[in-house]
């Protein structure tokens, strides 16, 4: 044999043997599994929800009327206060409608004046009745005393019942235009009012201290009734609105911690705390509305920014913990040994605390 050949003969036999020992150790690998060991350290049990930063007391300033925009008169950013104008609609038909209603209510109080003529009226013949009445009476007396003639007593007394009748006719008349003048006076000032008030309502107003966020229209542009012309809020406190699942809102109590990232400010972790449940549910995402303010938060905010948000229901230091997805059934892990029933506390997203039926140094098998 040559030695070409014993060579290749013997390098034939050591790859062999080499393939062998590869084998070998690859069963002897697959029979042992890898495993972990619980740890101890602190778990949260926290709720998800998506959070939308608000404004306090943000509102949607809504026209009551359909119309032209005629004006913004303040800009996106501005302070404002309660009662100041934000925007001007154009208004001509009700403008002209109020100072009808004005000049009514003027004629009606000049009206209502004119009563002073019948007033006067009316005391003359009162005095007047005072008079006859005093003549009546003394020329009864003296007939009674046979001085006199019948003609001058029943001169006298068809003189007082002239007075009483026109007093008494002077009175009606009085009271019946007082109640036609006061009633038409009223339904001048309401008509007035109304008027002034649909005149008003062309002029949206602010209804609280605060800051122009947003301008919806510009002028030219026409504003539907019932459309929101302006957004409104106060600029030195935000709020968060919180979307609860249906399944985890029974869990939620207020005070609870908020733990809050955002993407304006990534990297960055901030707090807050509940502060409102509403107990109304939205049938159409099955979800709750739950507010929180922050404890801490970024320098700069603005409405409509979002934010994903952890409340934190409980939480444990020193806790022994597992990977949520070793536990079997919510009851068991799996050992070298087989399964081995648990009891369980907190958990977590992906984290689950053991309470009783392992420790530190039980080895666990993935299931």
């Amino acid at each position: 044999m040559s030695r070409t050949r014993l060579l290749a003969k013997i390098s034939s036999l050591s790859a062999f043997i080499l393939l062998g020992f590869f084998v070998l150790y690859m069963i002897s690998c697959k029979g042992k599994k890898t495993g972990i060991f619980p740890e101890k350290k602190e778990i949260v049990e926290s709720v998800y929800a998506s959070a939308t930063i608000k404004a306090n007391n943000q509102y949607s300033s809504i026209s009551p009327v359909s119309g032209i925009l005629l004006a913004n008169m303040v800009n996106e950013g501005d302070s404002v206060s309660i009662g100041q104008i934000i925007a001007k609609i154009e208004n001509t038909n009700p403008a002209l409608n109020t100072d009808n209603s004005r000049l009514a209510l003027e004629q009606a109080r000049r009206n209502l004046a004119g009563l002073d003529e019948i007033t006067a009226q009316l005391s003359t013949a009162r005095r007047q009745l005072s008079l006859d009445s005093a003549n009546y009476y003394r020329q009864k007396e003296l007939w009674a005393n046979n001085i006199g003639t019948k003609v001058q007593l029943e001169s006298r007394q068809l003189a007082y019942d002239a007075s009483k009748n026109q007093v008494k006719a002077l009175n009606t008349r009085y009271n019946q235009t007082r109640s036609q003048l006061s009633t038409a006076m009223s339904q001048a000032e309401n008509n007035y009012n109304i008027s002034s008030k649909n005149s008003g309502d062309f002029n949206i107003t602010s209804r609280i201290n605060g800051r122009v966020f947003a301008l919806n229209y510009k002028p030219g542009e026409l504003v539907g009734p019932q459309k929101a012309v302006a957004l409104l809020g106060n600029a030195e406190k935000f709020i968060l609105e919180l979307t609860v699942d249906e399944i985890d809102i029974g869990r939620i109590q207020l005070g609870q911690k908020v733990i809050l990232g955002m993407d304006a400010y990534r990297d960055q972790v901030f707090e807050g705390k509940v502060t409102k449940i509403y107990p109304n549910l939205d049938t159409k995402s099955q979800s709750f509305l739950v507010e929180a303010e922050f404890v801490n938060g970024p320098p700069t905010l603005y409405p409509g920014m979002s934010a994903e948000a952890s409340i934190v229901i409980q939480s444990k230091q020193n806790a022994l913990v597992i990977p949520s997805n070793y536990l079997i059934d919510d009851s068991k892990v799996l050992t070298e040994d087989g399964e081995v029933p648990v009891k369980i506390g907190i958990r977590s997203l992906d984290m689950v605390e053991i309470i009783s039926g392992i420790d530190e140094k039980t080895k666990l098998l993935k299931p």
